[in-house]
């Protein structure tokens, strides 16, 4: 069951929630980079060499577990053709270091795609390396492009989500985060969308969109009004904590042409 989420306008050169034109305008942000890393095809008339064993998710899992780095944070899991996959999020530079490294540990066969994210929104990477569970995550958060020209739309859904409380975050390249929607799942065979959110941003800046899935309603996430991310996840942390509640964390991204 795909959970419709939301579809938040893109335009302009400021952090609108009303759609009005008004709001801080955003300082210039690294713009986001998504690349791909492959096993390179068979050349022609070469001699087939010995099959080599691709890595287990687990063994990524583990890689990407100890790894020591700040402002990264990257996600594995399976692709539809059953290997292991990774998409990264980070600092220019540092999403360089870990390919390579990735490359020299797991070898040639696990797929890479990178975002390159300004320094502010780290809070979000730092939030997600902290995550009961990482590097897997909570269901997948998927939009209906991943570049959006400006005074356009993305559709954000959560295929497969739970019939539990849905909360959605914008984090822009200032590490200002706003509450998109707040929801709970229907029944199988059922939709639910929200009334659109209309917001402004500037182009060339990286925008994250964060889901987080929860079997209850969270009071850290009650708040509409922005704020900065990584208040939004101290006090997340917080409550789950003292709670004891297990949610899911999410993360993609898109670009505005």
């Amino acid at each position: 069951m795909a959970q419709t989420a939301v579809a938040p306008k893109v335009g302009g050169n400021a952090f609108d929630r009303d759609g009005d034109g008004s709001g801080s305008a955003g300082s210039a942000a690294a713009p986001i980079s998504r690349e791909v890393f492959a096993a390179p095809g068979p050349v022609p008339g070469a001699i087939a060499a010995d099959p080599v064993t691709p890595p287990t998710l687990a063994e990524v899992a583990d890689m990407i577990r100890d790894y020591p780095a700040e402002c990264l944070a990257a996600v594995v899991g399976t692709g539809s053709d059953g290997l292991v996959q990774v998409t990264a999020y980070g600092q220019p530079t540092t999403i360089a270091a870990f390919a390579r490294d990735l490359r020299a540990q797991m070898g040639e066969m696990v797929p890479l795609s990178t975002t390159a994210v300004s320094g502010a929104q780290c809070t979000v990477l730092e939030a997600m390396q902290n995550w009961t569970g990482y590097p897997a995550t909570g269901p997948a958060l998927e939009l209906s492009s991943r570049q959006i020209a400006g005074g356009g739309t993305v559709v954000a859904s959560v295929p497969g989500a739970p019939a539990d409380w849905i909360y959605l975050l914008l984090v822009d390249q200032d590490g200002t985060a706003i509450k998109l929607a707040e929801y709970v799942a229907e029944a199988e065979g059922t939709t639910r969308s929200p009334p659109p959110v209309e917001i402004s941003r500037s182009a060339d800046t990286p925008q994250l969109i964060v889901s987080i899935v929860s079997p209850t309603a969270l009071a850290s996430m009650a708040e509409d009004a922005a704020q900065p991310a990584g208040q939004i996840f101290q006090a997340l942390e917080s409550e789950l904590e003292r709670r004891q509640i297990r949610a899911t964390l999410s993360v993609t991204a898109f670009t505005i042409q």
